[in-house]
């Protein structure tokens, strides 16, 4: 299930055929029935974006379990708990530096994830509402953000659903100051 979560996303559904069709406006094909029947050429160049980004993000989450294997399976820990015991896990790998690796990991994921989530929901949204989308133009990704913030800050703080490890207080602030400060700058570009 995690596979198929991971690799049948709203990014799929929603920004990837988005982005279709603003490439074809971009090429002047701006009325729908211009954009009707692609060439032989634009299909294959779809099949080879989808199929690289599918390869490389399978590549990487292969790797992910590989190195789970390793580090986990092999040492009888297949009862992981928290954040703590997978760094300590990762020692025989990456040595005392294993914490410090996991942290940038899951920066580095938060950092590419966000702004992903938040455009597909952006287009998510804007196809619902029939609001005018796209890269070009003032997108309501920022304004659709700071509520995917909220979102996360509430799920990140139940000790239920985060098993008992909820978010630090320092991350809570973080994330709520983030929320705020882009609450208000959405709400500024609605007044002025």
């Amino acid at each position: 299930m995690a596979v198929l979560g991971t690799t049948i996303t709203p990014y799929l559904f929603f920004w990837q055929a988005s982005q279709e069709v603003e490439e074809e406006k971009a090429k002047g094909r701006r009325r729908r029935p211009s954009r009707e029947g692609p060439t032989k050429r634009e299909i294959l160049d779809r099949e080879m974006d989808v199929g690289a980004g599918t390869f490389f993000s399978n590549l990487v989450m292969y790797f992910i379990i590989l190195t789970a294997a390793l580090t986990l399976h092999a040492h009888n820990d297949t009862s992981i708990e928290n954040s703590r015991q997978v760094a300590e896990a990762l020692k025989p790998l990456a040595g005392w530096f294993a914490a410090t690796l996991y942290t940038i990991g899951l920066v580095g994921v938060g950092l590419l994830v966000i702004p992903i989530l938040a455009g597909s929901s952006a287009y998510a949204f804007a196809e619902t509402f029939a609001w005018k989308e796209g890269l070009d133009m003032p997108v309501i990704n920022g304004v659709l953000a700071p509520f995917l913030l909220v979102g996360i800050l509430i799920a990140s703080c139940n000790r239920s659903l985060m098993r008992r490890q909820p978010s630090s207080w320092l991350s809570r602030v973080v994330v709520g100051l983030t929320a705020a400060i882009m609450f208000v700058a959405a709400g500024a570009m609605f007044l002025l």
